[in-house]
């Protein structure tokens, strides 16, 4: 038997709009659509919603996109128009790496996050109140706590990773931003997670990586160099400018192999 429609696909995404002050994550939308319309939540249908934004934004022009996973009502203002800027090609590499070390952080961080929701993982970060395309980071991630996915020891301490991406309540790729010169915080953080399939990046300016690479050979790190990474700040940049620019992900992205 169909389930009776509460209210239509359309009316339900504006109506998060609005319960959210003219702002809104795909997140937010995976999560409460499906309720107002009468559904129980599926991923099946966040292709459907997905389709209707497009609609909302290209068609009727009531939306627009301020993020890869963020959206606003047209009239809404908002702080923050890093995703805009770039997709104008108003803001480079040059002009981001010269930003304050604490922003250059945050920036990293909230461009992993949106990353990851747009390539359907669940997110994670502790840097709760970082403001990045005018939302709040606690606002973009799924998981404002890490999920019980193992003991208390190890979450009290992975709890700490600055980004994590998560599929079925499991980490599936960590990143730690160092914008310091020792990366023993961050391996050790990572090595936690050594019994998980899971691959563990380290973002740093592209002249660290000498000591990223003497760190990952020291006892006990050395028993998962094989599932670490360093990417450097205008990788990540890179990465995020072309999800913006193409609204697509590469096939080839060092992100998701």
């Amino acid at each position: 038997m169909t389930k009776r429609i509460i209210i239509g696909w359309e009316k339900a995404i504006l109506e998060i709009f609005e319960q959210n002050n003219g702002i809104v994550t795909l997140h937010d939308l995976y999560k409460k659509v499906p309720i107002l319309i009468g559904e129980s939540i599926s991923l099946d249908f966040n292709h459907t919603i997905r389709a209707y934004l497009r609609r909302l934004k290209s068609s009727k022009g009531l939306i627009k996109q301020i993020g890869l996973s963020t959206y606003a009502l047209a009239e809404t203002r908002y702080n923050n128009h890093f995703y805009e800027e770039i997709k104008s090609n108003e803001i480079n590499y040059n002009y981001f790496i010269n930003l304050p070390k604490n922003k250059i952080h945050g920036f990293i961080e909230g461009m992993l996050i949106e990353i990851g929701i747009f390539n359907n993982y669940d997110t994670y970060t502790p840097d709760k109140n970082v403001i990045f395309n005018g939302k709040r980071l606690t606002d973009l991630v799924r998981y404002s706590c890490l999920p019980d996915f193992s003991y208390k020891e190890i979450l009290d301490k992975v709890k700490q990773i600055d980004v994590i991406w998560f599929k079925d309540g499991f980490p599936i790729k960590t990143f730690d931003v160092e914008n310091s010169t020792d990366f023993t915080k961050a391996f050790l953080r990572a090595y936690q997670l050594k019994s998980f399939k899971t691959q563990f990046y380290v973002i740093a300016s592209e002249d660290k990586i000498n000591i990223y690479e003497d760190r990952r050979k020291i006892k006990p790190f050395n028993e998962i160099k094989n599932d670490m990474s360093f990417i450097s700040f205008d990788k990540i940049f890179a990465e995020y400018k072309d999800a913006v620019i193409h609204n697509n992900i590469r096939i080839k992205s060092i992100l998701l192999n």
